[in-house]
């Protein structure tokens, strides 16, 4: 995705407000999406974060996807609407990514971090505006939560839970058990269209499954042919066993190069 907003974009605020830069933000620096009061917020905005785990999918990563949003407000904090009636919110994402861990060798290259990186370099503040929301497929990990307090996102909204590593809930809760001492995580939402953000995972790993097991039988097929040869050619004059010999090492080798 590029970038969605340059440095050039922002003006120094006048006031020494920390927060005064985010209410210079305009509807047309940001892509800006405005929704229904009614409609169902977080499932529209884990939708996205599910393009995103298919790119990583597509790209041979584990397919997990964050998007970052906030929604805009007036000068004095109220939520901002489009019109008079108050029928709409509207909300801009400030940041979107996915796994890349083995794009970039680099451990830490999980969703939430990268978009929270991205995004920081988007708006030119590693401070994260108020009413800001992370959508995330999967349960953040310890690394994730820690980097998402860190980077003073509000709202925390997942998918799918992670047995293994789920630092909210289901492995651990490091927000009831450690307390961050500058910022508090105001909500946290789990299990927002929690089928698909697991389906889609499981779905990977079975698919590279069925790809290892193809492999391998691939390999037996070869191994099990070199046998066969093996004892044929022992049967044979030695002359016909070195040249029949040659042309089988070839074969191998062409079949490995396939691979």
């Amino acid at each position: 995705m590029p970038p969605l907003i340059s440095n050039s974009t922002i003006s120094t605020p006048s006031s020494s407000s920390g927060n005064s830069i985010f209410k210079r933000f305009k509807r047309d620096v940001y892509p800006t999406v405005d929704l229904p009061y009614e409609n169902n917020i977080d499932h529209y905005f884990m939708g996205l974060a599910l393009q995103q785990a298919q790119y990583a999918w597509d790209k041979g990563e584990v397919p997990i996807g964050a998007i970052i949003v906030r929604e805009c407000t007036n000068d004095d904090g109220s939520i901002q609407s489009t019109n008079s009636t108050t029928t709409r919110r509207t909300f801009q994402i400030l940041s979107a990514a996915h796994n890349k861990v083995e794009t970039n060798i680099d451990a830490s290259s999980h969703a939430e971090l990268l978009a929270l990186r991205n995004g920081a370099q988007n708006i030119g503040n590693w401070r994260y505006p108020p009413n800001s929301r992370l959508y995330t497929t999967l349960e953040p990990c310890p690394m994730c939560l820690a980097s998402i307090q860190a980077f003073r996102i509000d709202n925390i909204i997942y998918g799918a839970p992670d047995n293994r590593l789920g630092a909210i809930k289901t492995h651990m809760n490091l927000i009831s058990v450690a307390k961050h001492p500058y910022h508090e995580v105001k909500s946290v939402i789990g299990g927002v269209r929690e089928e698909e953000c697991g389906d889609i995972i499981v779905r990977f790993f079975r698919e590279r499954r069925e790809l290892k097991k193809k492999e391998k039988k691939k390999m037996m097929d070869v191994v099990v042919k070199g046998e066969d040869r093996r004892r044929d050619l022992l049967k044979l004059p030695l002359e016909k066993r070195i040249k029949r010999s040659s042309r089988f090492i070839s074969f191998v080798k062409k079949v490995l190069r396939r691979e």
